[in-house]
């Protein structure tokens, strides 16, 4: 009794390392199923993000550049234009009265006594002679009014003393 008690011992051990070998075998396709549904399709990678091959998780463009959906890569922003923030589907172009000087930077205003009427710019004018700016982001100059003189573009205009009126014309 003992000896097939044994043998019985056996027998269903070596059924039930069957059945668990079957078990893990059915265990590990499902898994290795699933992780191939969740790896991400190059092609389904979102705008603002590149993926590497069959990667996980998209990765967010850092500032300064930007991508379509579906990009391995990021594109840098033209020269004039920005992207402050990771993750942009886009750049955006520099403003009129800005600069900018850096596509990971917020356009710079100009300067006092310099301006910008174009979009785009990486570079103020400076004001001519007999003009000022009255104000920071500028788009053009002011001329200087009649009975006031404009010794700094980068100041406001000074009267005149009484008796004495400068006038510079337009150019």
């Amino acid at each position: 009794m003992y000896k097939s008690h044994s043998h019985n011992r056996i027998s269903l051990f070596t059924t039930d390392h069957r059945q668990s070998m079957q078990l893990l075998l059915i265990l590990l396709t499902i898994s290795c199923s699933l992780a191939q549904q969740t790896l991400l399709d190059i092609s389904n990678c979102p705008a603002g993000y590149f993926c590497v091959s069959r990667s996980i998780t998209p990765i967010p463009c850092p500032a300064g550049t930007w991508s379509n959906a579906g990009a391995a890569q990021c594109t840098p922003c033209e020269t004039g234009y920005y992207s402050t923030k990771a993750g942009s589907a886009y750049c955006t172009i520099c403003e009129q009265g800005h600069i900018c000087t850096s596509a990971h930077l917020p356009p710079h205003p100009c300067p006092l006594g310099t301006y910008n009427k174009k979009l785009g710019q990486t570079e103020c004018a400076p004001c001519s002679a007999g003009t000022y700016t009255p104000k920071q982001a500028s788009v053009e100059c002011t001329s200087c009014p009649s009975g006031s003189y404009c010794p700094n573009s980068a100041e406001l205009p000074q009267k005149c003393s009484p008796g004495i009126n400068i006038f510079f014309p337009i150019k």
